[in-house]
């Protein structure tokens, strides 16, 4: 039975003039657009962070250090302001509670709170010989500053049948399954299939989901229920004490299938979700005992944006730029961000910004531009990851004019060629790295390519 719905105050999607939030340095990571942006609580300041459009599971830790998955499946690690600091891998060929085994591209990111490890899960739908089909989930654990491999798999174990996680403090996290298993902590500390139950409410036939708890450790924000009839909840309690209080909902008619990703601001009196609307945020003036009030009011402060992550640090003033990146002499980046390793000949530092298509349909050849700052020779070759084995591409290379673009082909002998098309009928696609080289520069373009 759903508690003390509050319906027309809780969920009112009033103007943003209504909240007037209290001023504070806390920051909102969202995806916009399929891009990671952030801005300030209130909506105000937004800086857009990514380009490309196939972002997803955006999560900041307590520095501001932002993490989120790129169009080709890799966790990219980068500052608040987007510049780019590492990126990491995950682990294919994971087996899943079905002995099937996983594609392995992740979802659900969280960074832990001192932003030294991020968690993060798969879920597929996967059907092995002779064993039960169905979506299955694992989560996982890396440390922050693995690279380019995430911190493997036996070090803090297979958490099987479970998703979402998000961190209570920086040595457990939530962990959220279906039937008997709905809310669970896991004590991160190796070992495979270790958490432990927090509560379940199979008996009154509603489903609880992919939620947080408050940073002071007695509120609790989840998704309800599935579907069109999903709502977003509330409840006051915490894991040591036994089954929480639920205190209120959205109600039954303020149902929204878009409700996702409650998280709390760091003074445990706000949260920000996901709904049909966009990213909302509402005030808490009271919530436990049985009483459960807000200010009146649900402002929308990212319209069409979704997957919202609330934390301490304050917003970047504006987005990191490749001119920064030209100030040092030595810098590695990947995705259209530019490595300059010094000047030409004594002349002006050359600098190359590679382009072309993030995804690309794979037909012996790959394409990629190369924009270079001083005139010269462009080369690039290729790297794809095909199954277990990468398998190079010829060099190609092309005269480039100051400040011009070149577009070059990268071909593959006819072995290599094959073993790339026999990995795109087993996986759907493949990754292929570019690593573009000029007088005195380099850079990298990462391509995932399909069939």
């Amino acid at each position: 039975m759903i508690k003390n719905a509050l319906r027309t105050s809780l969920l009112a999607g009033l103007a943003a003039a209504c909240l007037a939030p209290a001023a504070s340095a806390d920051s909102i990571v969202f995806l916009e657009g399929g891009n990671v942006a952030v801005s300030q609580p209130d909506g105000s300041g937004k800086v857009q962070l990514t380009d490309g459009g196939d972002w997803h599971s955006p999560t900041q830790a307590d520095d501001g250090t932002i993490a989120a998955v790129d169009g080709v499946g890799d966790i990219v690690v980068m500052a608040k302001d987007g510049e780019v600091l590492r990126k990491i891998t995950t682990p294919k060929g994971v087996k899943a509670s079905n002995a099937g085994y996983f594609a392995g591209e992740p979802v659900n990111l969280s960074f832990s709170p001192d932003g030294s490890k991020i968690a993060y899960s798969y879920v597929e739908a996967l059907c092995p010989p002779a064993a039960p089909c169905g979506t299955m989930r694992s989560t996982f654990y890396t440390h922050a500053d693995a690279s380019p491999d995430a911190t493997p798999v036996e070090t803090y174990g297979n958490q099987y049948g479970v998703s979402q996680p998000e961190w209570i403090d920086n040595s457990r996290a939530l962990v959220f399954g279906g039937a008997l298993k709905q809310v669970n902590v896991d004590t991160v500390d190796g070992g495979d299939y270790n958490y432990s139950l927090w509560f379940s409410k199979d008996d009154s036939g509603e489903f609880v989901s992919d939620g947080e708890l408050s940073r002071s450790g007695d509120r609790f924000a989840a998704i309800w229920g599935y579907g069109p009839s999903t709502q977003i909840a509330f409840w006051s309690g915490n894991p040591s004490g036994g089954e929480p209080s639920m205190e209120c909902s959205s109600g039954d008619n303020d149902t929204d299938e878009n409700y996702a990703d409650p998280s709390w601001s760091p003074d445990s009196s706000s949260v920000a979700f996901a709904s049909s609307k966009g990213v909302e945020v509402i005030r808490f003036t009271a919530l436990g005992g049985g009483t459960c009030a807000t200010d009146g009011s649900s402002v929308v402060i990212a319209p069409g944006a979704s997957s919202p992550d609330w934390g301490p640090a304050e917003p970047a003033a504006a987005r990191f730029t490749p001119e920064q990146q030209q100030q040092t002499t030595t810098n590695t980046t990947t995705n259209n961000q530019v490595q300059t390793t010094g000047n030409v000949q004594g002349g002006p530092a050359n600098v190359i910004t590679p382009s072309g298509a993030r995804k690309q349909r794979f037909r012996g050849t790959i394409s990629v531009g190369c924009t270079a700052t001083v005139a010269g020779t462009c080369e690039a070759v290729a790297l794809v990851k095909a199954g277990r084995k990468s398998v190079k591409s010829k060099v190609a290379r092309k005269q480039v004019a100051a400040g011009q673009k070149v577009t070059l082909k990268l071909r593959f002998k006819k072995a290599a060629a094959a073993k790339i098309r026999k990995a795109l009928r087993r996986s759907g696609k493949a990754r292929a790295t570019i690593t573009l080289s000029a007088p005195g520069a380099a850079a990298k373009h990462v391509v995932t390519l399909k069939r």
